[in-house]
């Protein structure tokens, strides 16, 4: 499965940018459709990259998000299987607490915030 590969990250003001990383001396960048020089610098510890999936609501999953996972039940009623777990990138892939990211169905994640605004 191919996934489209961008970015995102938080400027000094608070402001989310997305888009394809760029680092210079100057600074962390990530760029708007127009790339350089058009682009917006952001604070380097909150850069995250597209995990690829989006919630059931369709807003794309970033590194850092944290996301809520449910399932529903026979009588159509939505239970939370986890309350809140960070997306994290390790051994070569994403990963939502103990379980890969890949094994769950998008209609069952809800992004409930993420590590930066906590």
């Amino acid at each position: 499965m191919n996934r489209e590969i961008k970015f995102k990250g938080k400027c000094i003001i608070g402001h989310w940018y997305y888009g394809l990383l760029c680092k210079t001396k100057e600074g962390t960048f990530i760029s708007n459709s127009a790339g350089m020089p058009m682009a917006y610098e952001v604070r380097p510890e909150t850069i995250s990259q597209y995990t690829g999936l989006k919630d059931k609501n369709g807003v794309e999953i970033y590194e850092g998000d944290v996301v809520s996972v449910y399932l529903e039940e026979e009588n159509g009623a939505d239970i939370i299987v986890d309350n809140e777990s960070e997306v994290k990138f390790e051994n070569q892939s994403y990963w939502l607490g103990d379980f890969p990211m890949m094994s769950f169905i998008e209609e069952n994640l809800e992004i409930i915030g993420n590590i930066y605004e906590q």
